[in-house]
């Protein structure tokens, strides 16, 4: 029950939806963007910077596409019923949407220090996401490493939430 209940915090806070990518283009676009990320020069407490960025970040399509198709419980469902092969399957989709989403938030064009930091916690929780639900769907997980991964897991959930209100608080002052 558990482990439902790890994936299932995962498949709540990222919708997932399936997307093919090939794999090649994946690595191009991922060092690409990630060098024009480090040329940028973030601005700090500019309320119009972190208005425009943050609503950016809430409007990446990938989340629009997520709205579609949901697998959080066909997921559950491949786990009630141990069939292994049927939530690595998902686990491929949910792996294909994580890049897919990195991807975007990698090619915003993001101006401040603030919602940039949100945005590289989103990508961080997505990767620990993925290597939680892998370990989770493990025949014979190791259960101290799962409890490692989930502390990390919720170490990041609360930075996220706590970036995201600094960030709600810049906006309505500004407002």
């Amino acid at each position: 029950m558990k482990k439902l209940n790890i994936i299932l915090v995962f498949l709540s806070i990222i919708h997932i939806s399936g997307c093919s990518q090939n794999q090649n283009k994946v690595n191009d676009n991922k060092s690409s963007s990630e060098s024009a990320i480090s040329n940028t020069i973030f601005t700090i407490k500019n309320s119009d910077d972190v208005t425009k960025d943050f609503a950016a970040l809430q409007s990446i399509p990938v989340l629009a596409e997520s709205e579609n198709t949901d697998f959080r419980y066909q997921i559950i469902d491949a786990m009630h019923n141990k069939d292994y092969k049927k939530a690595h399957l998902i686990l491929n989709q949910m792996k294909n949407f994580t890049q897919k989403y990195n991807q975007q938030l990698d090619h915003l064009d993001i101006k401040s220090s603030e919602v940039n930091n949100l945005r590289d916690l989103l990508k961080e929780f997505n990767q620990l996401a993925i290597k939680v639900t892998e370990h989770s769907i493990q025949e014979n997980m190791d259960k101290n490493q799962s409890s490692a991964l989930e502390q990390k897991m919720e170490e990041i959930m609360f930075k996220i939430d706590a970036q995201t209100k600094l960030i709600e608080q810049n906006i309505s002052k500004k407002t």
